[in-house]
Order: structure tokens, then C-alpha cells, then sequence
């Protein structure tokens, strides 16, 4: 396991090798790609204070691996995290990547003894592993308090919860697994998706940033990621979009519900394997001729992910009602947090359970 030092991490040599092992590894989502990880820390590495890269990569005929960390000091913790797993910025699901199945173990105690050999001071290393990635999944059949070196000690939990559907091999199916109420809505939004002068596309490639710049313009009149034309996730997301074409392992899409040649609701995307995963929206929250942009985006969307055999639709994050109606299965995001010595894990768990009963009195 190499430990590539943070001034080597943006030279070419480095994405050749990233973009080698992720070809091996057909489902992941965009904060697994190189041009992510290396934007997320040429805007955000500042947000943090005394934050530093720690890059790990694995490469052989066996196995091969990434491992993107930053070392956050803060409240007297040195605390390791995958880059972008803090302070998220756009994307959902900033991972590891293990180019095949069942070595995430492995791979992991290569990044622990790494971390020891290179003497590098840390308190815990914290890893939030999705349903998705199969990750969760090993340790629990591995143990991963015994498949691990004795050295360390591991704290396991339920971190958070995304939203999945499982598409049909028709739409009309897909219909079908909907609720009375949801499946009439639908049906009557596509009537008058049909019936005026409406569009839906799925943007790819050159024209995705005409579509990026109305999804910034109306998330920012419902939402605040994005606060202004200069700050940060602006910046970035406008980057990202720009430079679409160092992506070589999947494909950047923005679907968008157009009315009058206007762009009305569209999603930013991200598709690999058979999966496409959605992240960032914007859409206008009234209805336009008794027809919900939204729902509408989303049930056109589903169609055509049909069409191209598509198996999974991710709607990320959260469990918002509109994902249960349109029957997404709600599926877990776990966390893993390893500790160096018991001192470190004792230092971390007092002071949790300490912030816990502050803010009990503070009630």
C-alpha cells in the first residue's frame, strides 16, 4: 500500500493509475472519480482547518485499491476521513474504492498498517460505508473486529439512510408497484406533458452546462447549497460540469423537463454499471397547468431509464416522502469508526456521550 505524497496527487501519472483501478470497480458514483476527489480539494481543502490529503493506492495483479483520506485536526482529534465524507459538497457517497469483490478487508488493514508504518498521528478513522457498495456487507460477514489486527478497535452503527427504486422491465410495471393516488397523479402529468408544449431530455456532454447554470439559478430560490454566483459549490459544480470529458469510467447526465423551451426542473446525474444515482435538483416548486415538475422529471426519467435497462435508480440521501411514493426502498449507509488504542476510543466515546448530556440540560 503506497502512501503518495500530497504535491504528486494532481500529476498526471497519478490520474492514469486512478482511472486505471476504477475501471475494474463498474459501479461508483462520481465521488470516486479522480476529477471529483481532485476539484473537492483544489475548493473545500480550506473549509476545515489544519486539514491535509493522505492518498493510499493499492495496485497489483491480486487486488487493487484507493483510499482518499484527509487528516482533520480538531478538539484535540486527529480525525481521518474520506475526502468529501465531511462537508459533503454536491456528492453523496465518497468511498473507498476496491477494484474487486471481497477485499475491502484486506485492503483495509493495508491502509492500517500503512498508517503505521508512516508514523502518522491519528485518533480514528471513520468510513461511511452505503448498502451499494457491498462494503458493509463484508465486515459483517468478515467480523471485523477479529478479521482485523488486534492493534486496532472498531465502533459500528448506523449512519444515515438513501432512497432506492428497483425499476421494472416496463414502465407500465413500474406503474403497477405505485400507490392508487401516486400512480393517478402520474398518469395525468403525462397526459399533460403530452397535450402542450413540453420536453424532456436527458443531457449529456456538451450541453450539460446550459442545464448546470438553471439548476444553480433555481436551487438557490429553494435551497442553500448554492449562495451566490462566486462561492464555492458554484464554482465547483461549474468546473465539474466543464470538464466532463477526463470522466472516463461513467457518464455525467442532467435530465430536464423543459415548458416553452424553459427549463423547468432538471437533477444533476451520475450513471455507472446499471445504476444511476442523482444528486443535486432544481425545480420550480408551483405546478405549471396542474402538472408537478418535479414528479413529472423524475417518472420521465424512470421511463427512459427503462428503455436503456437501467436497473436502479439512487435518489441519494434521505427519505423524503416524494421518494416513498414514487416507491424507492429505503437502504442504510453504515458507519465504521476505527481507533489506533483503547485510550483514543475511550477519548472519543466520553466525549460523545458528554456533548449528549450537555445538550439534554441545554433543552
Amino acid at each position: 500500500m503506497r502512501l503518495i505524497n500530497e504535491e504528486l496527487i494532481s500529476t498526471p501519472e497519478v490520474e492514469e493509475l486512478w482511472n486505471k483501478i476504477i475501471q475494474d470497480n463498474l459501479l461508483h458514483d462520481l465521488g470516486q472519480e479522480y476529477l471529483w476527489i481532485s476539484l473537492w480539494w483544489k475548493y473545500f481543502k480550506d473549509c476545515i482547518v489544519q486539514k491535509k490529503i493522505l492518498l493510499f493506492i493499492h495496485d497489483s495483479e491480486e487486488a487493487s485499491s484507493i483510499w482518499p483520506l484527509m487528516n482533520r485536526k480538531k478538539n484535540f482529534f486527529h480525525g481521518l476521513h474520506v475526502v468529501g465524507q465531511i462537508d459533503g459538497m454536491i456528492t453523496d457517497y465518497a468511498i473507498p474504492i476496491c477494484s474487486s469483490d471481497n477485499v475491502f478487508i484486506t485492503e483495509l488493514k493495508k491502509v492500517l498498517a500503512g498508517l503505521k508504518n508512516n508514523k502518522i498521528r491519528w485518533s480514528y478513522l471513520k468510513l461511511n460505508l452505503p448498502d451499494w457498495a457491498g462494503y458493509y456487507e463484508e465486515v459483517q460477514k468478515k467480523q471485523i473486529n477479529s478479521a482485523a489486527s488486534h492493534d486496532f478497535l472498531f465502533i459500528t452503527k448506523v449512519f444515515d439512510h438513501y432512497a432506492s427504486i428497483y425499476l421494472k422491465n416496463s414502465f407500465e410495471k413500474y406503474l403497477e408497484t405505485l400507490g392508487k393516488r401516486t400512480r393517478a397523479d402520474i398518469r395525468k402529468y403525462l397526459q399533460i406533458f403530452e397535450n402542450n408544449n413540453f420536453q424532456f431530455k436527458i443531457v449529456e456532454g456538451e450541453g450539460l452546462t446550459k442545464v448546470n447554470d438553471s439548476l444553480i439559478t433555481k436551487n438557490k430560490q429553494n435551497w442553500t447549497i448554492f449562495k451566490n454566483e462566486q462561492d464555492d459549490n458554484t464554482v465547483f459544480m461549474q468546473e465539474l460540469v466543464r470538464s466532463h470529458k477526463r470522466i472516463t469510467n461513467g457518464n455525467i447526465i442532467m435530465p430536464a423537463l423543459y415548458y416553452n423551451n424553459e427549463i423547468v426542473a432538471s437533477v444533476f446525474g451520475y450513471i455507472s454499471s446499471n445504476r444511476c444515482f442523482l444528486h443535486t435538483a432544481g425545480v420550480e416548486r408551483t405546478k405549471i397547468l396542474n402538472l408537478s415538475p418535479g414528479i413529472t422529471l423524475y417518472a420521465l426519467l424512470i421511463k427512459e431509464l427503462i428503455t436503456r435497462k437501467i436497473q436502479v435508480l439512487d435518489l441519494s440521501p434521505g427519505i423524503e416522502d416524494y421518494k416513498i411514493r414514487l416507491n424507492a426502498k429505503v437502504e442504510t449507509i453504515y458507519q465504521v469508526i476505527i481507533f489506533p488504542n483503547n485510550l483514543q476510543k475511550f477519548r472519543y466515546t466520553s466525549g460523545h456521550y458528554l456533548k449528549r448530556i450537555i445538550n439534554i440540560f441545554a433543552k
